[in-house]
């Protein structure tokens, strides 16, 4: 059975819009705008669809690092707790010093198909970064 024109013209363009390559963005400290990382140190949104929490490769710049000697222990990043659980410390802007999530320092089970020590997880929206597309520096 054929879909009516205007509801197949509406299917093709919301294929090629999800098959288009997303914006170039940076990532900044939301309370300074200082810069944290690029649109290309992303490696996966840890909860799909939902931008809360971000994991981001170990070339991350713009932050500071908490005390090694007092980690966050057991944390559980990710949507699957199997695999997920680390230890981490928390990380700031260097600029203001705001809290923007955590860099994992430890990882107790290496099955995990993407977190991996070394990683950056951070917290976009509320308080942690933002991203700012090309666009928006323009307006």
């Amino acid at each position: 059975m054929a879909l009516p024109p205007e509801t197949a013209r509406m299917l093709n363009a919301l294929e090629a819009f999800l098959d288009a390559p997303p914006l170039p963005c940076d990532f900044r400290c939301i309370r300074c705008h200082n810069h944290v990382a690029f649109d290309y140190n992303l490696i996966q949104d840890l909860y799909p669809f939902s931008m809360a929490k971000l994991l981001f490769d170990p070339d991350v710049t713009g932050v500071m690092h908490g005390e090694y000697s007092h980690p966050i222990r057991g944390l559980y990043v990710g949507e699957h707790p199997e695999g997920s659980h680390v230890d981490a410390v928390s990380v700031y802007c260097s600029s203001c010093g705001s809290w923007l999530g955590w860099r994992i320092i430890r990882q107790y089970a290496d099955h995990h198909p993407v977190i991996r020590q070394g990683q950056f997880v951070l917290a976009c929206g509320g308080a942690g970064i933002e991203p700012v597309f090309p666009t928006q520096n323009f307006l």
